[in-house]
């Protein structure tokens, strides 16, 4: 006796089943049982060939998603970029110290691509006049946006000027926002000129403007 599988349609599917096939052979002329033949047992191809289809399949598709999530894997933020842009623009400025003075700003930033640092300076022209230099670290919040902090020295020339009176250590906080279909800059920051002022006390000063970026 021999088991083998035999394919029937089920529902359209191709479906194996035990059958159990036998012959018996007998001779009645010599009046006994002389063997047993075994019956050519049915194989299955078509169900052999979706068998290796589906495993073909299977190790396609575990190939295709480890390919997918290295790849995934490989590919870093957006807004990790280090933000870039150097600009010159021009704005206003206000002091909150001694002398709460208005002043025209003109600012300037030329960025080290390599770096997230930039080199910064900005001007007041007013009734008491002053350049601060400063050297700034980045921070990119988003591709176009960053926020940083820079620290350098004031400069005064004259009596009454928004960062104060006399040269002093500065502190500088600000944010750029680069326009996404020009190359204009809206910048905004402010100085704190500690010991600025005639007294000894810190002038404190806040501006903004636009700049066009190159």
């Amino acid at each position: 006796m021999r088991i083998s599988l035999l394919c029937l349609p089920v529902k359209n599917i191709l479906t194996p089943v035990p059958v159990v096939s036998y012959y018996l052979h007998i001779q009645p002329v010599l009046g006994e049982l002389s063997s047993l033949s075994p019956y050519r047992s049915i194989y299955c191809e078509e169900f052999e060939m979706i068998t290796d289809f589906r495993s073909r399949l299977a190790g396609l598709a575990g190939l295709t998603l480890g390919g997918l999530a290295i790849a995934f894997s490989l590919q870093t933020p957006a807004q990790a970029q280090a933000a870039y842009g150097s600009y010159v623009g021009i704005g206003a400025g206000v002091g909150f110290g001694d002398d709460s003075n208005l002043a025209l700003v003109l600012s300037s930033r030329y960025n080290i691509l390599e770096l997230p640092i930039s080199i910064r300076g900005t001007a007041f022209i007013g009734d008491g006049s002053a350049f601060v230099p400063t050297v700034s670290y980045d921070y990119p919040l988003s591709f176009n946006t960053e926020v940083y902090l820079g620290a350098g020295i004031s400069l005064p020339a004259g009596d009454g000027s928004p960062v104060g009176d006399d040269i002093a250590f500065v502190l500088q906080p600000g944010v750029d926002y680069t326009m996404t279909d020009n190359n204009l800059v809206i910048f905004g920051n402010a100085i704190f000129a500690i010991g600025g002022e005639s007294g000894g006390g810190t002038a404190t000063s806040v501006q903004g403007g636009v700049g066009y970026q190159f």
